[in-house]
């Protein structure tokens, strides 16, 4: 975060995410899944209307999390207007990644966050944990997650 798109289609992609929330009178979180086609056509491909691991960057990298603006809404709370502090990008661990943290977390730089799932049982391809790595600018924060 922040995404790799246009500004133009990132207004469309807002757009078409207010028109669903207010069409479903929703109150709390919704992700939803879309697909940017080579001609500038935004497909929606999946609603979830909950809590979703693909805003759990929001845990570091912004000034309120996903978690808290659900209780938020849920409560009929003001919402917060996020904002991005850090560029951030999320990885998700898999059972198969934990053997490489061994070693990885000691070239982790300090602005990296890892978040236990506290699951008790390991099964392969079941997610475990994710890492949010922060860093001053999008490329900064890919280039150290690849080192």
């Amino acid at each position: 975060m922040p995404t790799r798109i246009s500004v133009d289609l990132n207004r469309k992609a807002r757009n078409i995410a207010i028109l669903i929330a207010q069409g479903l009178q929703l109150h709390g979180m919704l992700a939803i899944e879309m697909f940017a086609m080579p001609d500038g056509q935004l497909l929606v491909n999946e609603l979830a209307p909950r809590l979703q691991n693909s805003g759990h960057y929001t845990q570091d990298g912004t000034n309120i999390c996903q978690f808290e603006q659900h209780l938020r809404a849920m409560c009929r709370w003001p919402l917060r207007e996020p904002k991005l502090h850090f560029p951030t990008v999320m990885l998700n661990l898999l059972v198969e990644h934990i053997p490489a943290l061994e070693s990885w977390h000691v070239s982790l730089p300090a602005e990296a966050h890892l978040h236990w799932y506290g699951k008790a049982e390991a099964r392969p391809g079941r997610k475990m944990a994710h890492l949010n790595l922060c860093a001053a600018s999008l490329e900064g924060a890919l280039k150290d997650l690849e080192s």
